[in-house]
């Protein structure tokens, strides 16, 4: 019978401690960690944390410090997160197993749609990759002060919100900012930004407003597009069949090259009978398939273009 009893008191000890939402590291550090189908592991001497499932054919959750996290393994088998001892999440990859939902790293919050992958490759940065089809309309936002990360999407035909589509490529997030990022293209509505820079970005204005810097503004009420360039004069501008600024011929192509601190506009002139009208200041160039105009300093006012 004492045998029996102490059996019974060790397995309710057991389950007790393992219901404890703690996690204390090799140097003393506790962090809030609790979950089903989980498996923690300390992986540095640092004190880094590794959450992943304890099998990969079911859905996890894991809450780190309040936060919930739902992860799935990806085509790849992958699904884990890393915390360092702080539970401040340094790494991750995995499914979002859920209907469409939000979820905080650090300070920034940002939507997810239902099967979308989630990558984190560092401190700085959270990858989306998102189903064919999906939407992404809400922008991602800190909860307090600057984000903690910047937000980049990856999709095709996503619905980012007021009739403008991601054709394809890649878009980032910061706070109020939208950009494309270093040596990636988006294709919006037909439009093809290309950054080509080493280090920096070429700003995305979506509602007809200012740029500042590398930038493309695009106006899809007003069916204008104003392509802004720094000093560097590193991105490229490519309108395809169906863009609303220029007609395009179905094997045709138009391009905008924006030198150093140069300005291109170009807005549609169809409701008033009239070709598109283009201004620019600066070095430009532009290339309507095989005819190339290039424009060395001043200005050009009035350009019209029947393609």
């Amino acid at each position: 019978m004492r045998r029996k009893s102490g059996l019974v008191i060790f397995a309710a000890l057991f389950i007790f401690l393992a219901l404890i939402p703690f996690f204390s590291t090799s140097e003393g550090d506790i962090i809030d960690i609790s979950g089903d189908n989980i498996v923690i592991e300390e992986i540095t001497n640092e004190g880094d944390i590794s959450i992943t499932p304890s099998n990969n054919d079911l859905a996890s959750s894991v809450t780190i410090n309040g936060l919930i996290y739902n992860l799935q393994a990806t085509e790849q088998g992958l699904a884990y997160i890393n915390v360092d001892s702080n539970g401040v999440i340094i790494r991750a990859d995995y499914i979002f197993p859920d209907v469409d939902g939000i979820q905080q790293f650090g300070n920034t919050v940002t939507h997810v749609p239902e099967n979308s992958r989630i990558y984190i490759p560092n401190e700085e940065e959270i990858v989306l990759y998102l189903p064919e089809g999906s939407q992404f309309l809400d922008q991602p936002f800190s909860v307090e002060g600057p984000s903690d990360y910047n937000t980049i999407i990856i999709g095709k035909n996503t619905d980012i919100g007021e009739d403008i589509i991601l054709d394809w490529g890649q878009l980032g997030y910061l706070d109020s900012d939208i950009f494309v990022p270093s040596q990636e293209d988006a294709s919006i509505n037909s439009v093809v930004i290309r950054n080509l820079d080493n280090n920096g970005i070429t700003g995305v204005v979506l509602d007809g407003g200012q740029g500042t810097g590398e930038s493309v503004s695009l106006d899809f009420e007003r069916n204008s597009i104003v392509f802004s360039s720094n000093e560097d004069g590193n991105s490229e501008i490519i309108l395809n069949v169906g863009n609303p600024f220029i007609e395009i011929d179905q094997s045709d192509w138009f391009s905008l090259i924006g030198r150093a601190d140069s300005i291109i506009s170009i807005e549609n002139r169809d409701e008033d009978g009239l070709v598109p009208k283009i201004t620019s200041r600066g070095d430009i160039s532009i290339q309507n398939g095989d005819t190339l105009i290039y424009s060395q300093g001043g200005s050009c006012e009035s350009w019209g273009f029947r393609l």
